[in-house]
């Protein structure tokens, strides 16, 4: 065998070895993605169905079977309790507890007046709020009912 035909048997053998590598990387990506689409899959089935949403104060709510969300944040719904509160009566439940869950909502809870709403929505291991504007009143009460209904559904 001369110099060429070396040359030759090992660009074809690193032609293979390359081919191989791609074959094993696409295998490779497949199987992750498989396994993203899966885990996916089972993420959706735990939550279940999605059953409403609403959006307030630059956030939404989005509340599924087993599940409520928040801007991405996903709890249980086990114990949830949805209210829909004038700032008055938010400040009078305010406790250390929901200073420190709230921050500064719920210190400037005191200062809201005019007939200003808040959806809190609480459980046993977080609080959200978030103002609700006068034309959305009516569609902050439904958003509640569903939640405390599905919350008695679950039990």
């Amino acid at each position: 065998m001369g110099l060429f035909d070396n040359l030759k048997a090992q660009a074809t053998q690193l032609a293979k070895d390359a081919g191989q590598q791609a074959l094993e990387a696409v295998a490779e990506a497949k199987a992750n993605a498989d396994a993203a689409k899966a885990e996916k899959k089972a993420a959706a089935e735990a939550r279940g169905k999605k059953v409403a949403s609403f959006e307030a104060d630059k956030q939404k709510f989005t509340l599924y079977e087993h599940t409520i969300d928040k801007d991405g944040e996903e709890q249980p719904l086990t114990d949830v309790t949805v209210r829909l509160e004038a700032g008055e009566e938010l400040q009078s439940r305010v406790t250390a507890t929901r200073v420190a869950l709230l921050g500064a909502f719920a210190l400037a809870a005191k200062k809201k007046s005019g007939g200003t709403k808040f959806l809190t929505v609480e459980g046993p291991e977080f609080m959200w709020g978030a103002e609700v504007d006068r034309k959305s009143i009516k569609d902050a009460q439904k958003f509640m009912v569903a939640v405390n209904n599905q919350v008695k559904k679950n039990h």
